[in-house]
């Protein structure tokens, strides 16, 4: 994969077009109209995406293999912008912790991500 970030014939951005979404919801639109809080939880990684985000200091992902989520608040009736945060994620138990900046981690913590041994 290229590191320069990738756009399609009309400009776009080829990763906004496979993170979550209100558009995603296709023909099920009307959800959205009956909840408070949408959140939405991309994954990079399944799009071989090998740095993320594509601009600025960014996560090694080739490095963390399937550990890295970004979670994203879509909508907020309650008010506030929209959010969004990463996250280390550990599906074997379920486990979710938010990560530092990606400047802030060194090798180590990417061993330790790998290990699955997260102190960070």
């Amino acid at each position: 994969m290229s590191e320069k970030q990738q756009f399609n014939f009309k400009g776009s951005s080829i990763i906004e077009k496979v993170k979550p979404s209100l558009d995603g919801l296709g023909d099920n639109k009307t959800t959205q109209r009956n909840v408070d809080i949408v959140l939405g939880l991309f994954s990079p990684v399944r799009y071989n995406i090998s740095e993320y985000p594509q601009f600025g200091d960014a996560y090694k992902l080739n490095q963390m293999g399937d550990a890295y989520r970004e979670l994203s608040i879509l909508a907020n009736r309650s008010g506030g912008g929209l959010w969004s945060t990463d996250l280390y994620f550990d599906g074997a138990v379920e486990y979710f912790k938010e990560l530092p900046s990606p400047g802030a981690l060194k090798p180590i913590d990417y061993k330790n991500i790998q290990d699955r041994n997260i102190i960070i």
